[in-house]
């Protein structure tokens, strides 16, 4: 292998575009960061970064970066590497159809699959693979700032262990249509769907199957807006905290968490809970799985209507079973079929 130690750059531009830019390293080490292609001056567009073999990396790598312009279709793709500094699949004004890919990969930072500068926008349709990798920081799907977070995926597989995932996550834009899906593997801190501090969390997806969550889980969450058509579904595996379908302050609809094939939940189950307003048509379904603490259909400050809890075969529950949780509700249903 090489020595590198100053950045690795494939492609950079003062002025223009950097588009087609490769970089591909075997069994070498670099001191600083690894572009696959940097633009300053225009857009970056389908540059690559690829590692095979012991590559330890010191700093940052991105797939491509653009400084006012934006990144998209760059891919970072990594096998049996050591990096240190943050990755990004693509960095922009806005930032869509980026990747990043890592195997066997320890990661001491975060990983983003397409993330936004300081003053971007929105960041849509990347996606961020983990096979039998390690990451220490948060993995993301899309990371915006005042645009939306939409259609960026996460999924891990074969051991993989994490300390945090958010499927996409926006500042002032919404996260919607953003997914998780993680396959017997380990997250250390939270799961979101999506996460959006002051606009809507919707119609985003937590998929997990025989995994350990040492933290709390979520579909979707806003702290200053609505959360709806949020889903969370286990498959096996143990969560020792609690779970949401969707958290959300002006109000949470149409959230669903079902958890099935012995999932173990040691905290609450709630399909969704509104700090500031009201909670309606959300469901909790418990299929032969256990939870420790109570199980809520919805939650909330204001009113509740038409949530459900179903319980079914071997379903287990420890703690209090509530349709709702309000000062006041109507048509909230507990259903109870026999296994």
């Amino acid at each position: 292998g090489t020595t590198f130690k100053k950045n690795v750059t494939g492609g950079e531009s003062s002025h223009g575009a950097v588009t087609d830019s490769r970089v591909f390293l075997t069994d070498s080490k670099v001191g600083k960061n690894i572009y696959g292609g940097n633009a300053m001056g225009g857009k970056a567009e389908d540059n690559h970064v690829k590692l095979r073999g012991n590559n330890v990396v010191s700093g940052e790598i991105y797939g491509g970066v653009s400084t006012t312009n934006d990144a998209s279709k760059n891919i970072v793709d990594i096998e049996d590497g050591r990096v240190s500094g943050t990755i990004f699949g693509g960095r922009g004004v806005n930032s869509f159809n980026n990747t990043v890919n890592l195997t066997r990969t320890y990661a001491e930072n975060q990983v983003n699959g397409g993330g936004v500068n300081s003053g971007g926008s929105s960041a849509h349709d990347n996606k961020v693979t983990l096979d039998g990798a390690t990451v220490e920081g948060i993995v993301s799907g899309g990371q915006a700032n005042s645009g939306d977070a939409a259609k960026n995926i996460v999924t891990a597989q074969n051991n993989s262990k994490i300390n945090s995932v958010i499927g996409g996550q926006s500042s002032s834009g919404a996260a919607k249509l953003n997914e998780v899906h993680l396959n017997d593997s380990t997250v250390t801190r939270e799961i979101y769907g999506g996460y959006s501090i002051s606009n809507n969390a919707e119609e985003n997806i937590v998929n997990l199957t025989n995994i350990t969550a040492n933290h709390e889980i979520y579909g979707g969450q806003s702290l200053q807006k609505a959360a709806d058509k949020n889903t969370v579904k286990l498959n096996g595996g143990k969560v020792k905290k609690s779970v949401w379908g969707g958290y959300g302050r002006t109000g949470t609809s149409q959230n669903t968490v079902t958890l099935e094939g012995n999932a173990q939940v040691a905290g609450s189950v709630i399909g969704a809970e509104a700090t500031g307003g009201n909670a309606n048509n959300n469901t909790v379904t418990i299929d032969s799985s256990k939870v420790a603490g109570d199980v809520k259909g919805a939650k909330a400050s204001g009113s509740t209507a038409n949530n459900t809890v179903n319980l079914k075969g071997t379903a287990r529950v420890d703690g209090n079973v509530y349709a709702a949780d309000a000062s006041s509700g109507s048509n909230n249903t507990v259903n109870f079929h026999g296994g």
